[in-house]
């Protein structure tokens, strides 16, 4: 699977997309690189074609997306379970964006019970994915995140250690101690700036009388 963010693209290229959060909701989170609040990089939904190309690849749609409602849920998601991964509690106003998100999604999904007993899963409402066919992505994606939320995984949501990262998944290592979102990315940066630092120190140290 490609890196998440390489290191230098032409400016007009989109980054590769990535799948290694371990829920949809994650994986959709983890389309841009979360620099600083309010500062992104490494975009990947520049056009509503770019959504639509990451919704075929997750399983979940073909056609193409609109770019601006996309760019909002994914930045009320990633606060809220920012928060959740550090152990904080996100202010009102952010979950109430949430939950008006999830308003939305239910209003456009239905449960098919095609198989009763075995499987249920969400599906498009008629009417409203034919009036609305850009929402039904998202609200599978919103689905995703309520699911995680309620899950017992929700205790395995981590943020990446790289602050200039931002990216979220779920650690099911058996130790339950990943640091990075990709050892190859964040975690190989983080070891080639340590090692860079000991030598400075190093260096810098005077002589030995």
């Amino acid at each position: 699977m490609p890196p998440g963010r390489p290191r230098r693209l032409p400016a007009d290229a989109r980054p590769p997309f990535s799948w290694i959060g371990g829920a949809l909701c994650l994986d959709f989170v983890n389309t841009v690189t979360w620099l600083a609040p309010g500062v992104l990089e490494n975009e990947r939904f520049r056009t509503s074609a770019d959504v639509g190309d990451w919704a075929q690849a997750a399983g979940i749609a073909s056609d193409a997306q609109a770019v601006e409602s996309t760019h909002e849920l994914r930045a009320d998601l990633h606060r809220v379970l920012t928060h959740v991964a550090r152990g904080t509690t996100p202010d009102a106003g952010e979950v109430d964006r949430l939950n008006e998100w999830i308003r939305l999604a239910i209003a456009h999904t239905r449960l098919d019970a095609s198989d009763p007993g075995k499987s249920w899963t969400w599906a498009p409402d008629t009417e409203t994915a034919e009036a609305h066919p850009s929402r039904f992505p998202l609200a599978l994606i919103v689905h995703s995140a309520v699911e995680l939320l309620r899950s017992p995984q929700l205790s395995l949501l981590r943020l990446c250690a790289n602050e200039r990262c931002g990216w979220l998944f779920l650690d099911r290592s058996r130790k339950q101690n990943r640091r990075w979102c990709e050892m190859r990315e964040c975690g190989a940066r983080a070891k080639a700036r340590r090692y860079r630092i000991r030598r400075r120190s190093t260096v810098s140290k005077p002589a030995a009388e």
